[in-house]
């Protein structure tokens, strides 16, 4: 993956537990970010950042996109502590 290459820590489930299963799963293992990629976002080279607005709503971004945002939260973080 991308993400991974990039530096961030990814795991995939591709259980074959439904869809709601696995997220509720991410939610309940307490992921940061939960990234959900089916067959419309790989062909667009996308992610879908499951509530990633101040409002709660999912974002679609492409990967070279969401991989920038996640180095500026990094590096936001990194400034503060």
């Amino acid at each position: 993956s991308r993400l991974h290459e990039a530096g961030f820590h990814v795991d995939v489930d591709a259980s074959d537990l439904t869809f709601n299963k696995r997220i509720r799963n991410a939610e309940v293992a307490g992921y940061t970010f939960i990234l959900v990629v089916g067959q419309k976002e790989a062909e667009a080279d996308a992610v879908n950042v499951r509530k990633a607005t101040a409002e709660g709503k999912d974002l679609l971004l492409s990967v070279d996109e969401c991989i920038a945002r996640f180095k500026a939260l990094e590096a936001a973080k990194s400034r503060v502590n």
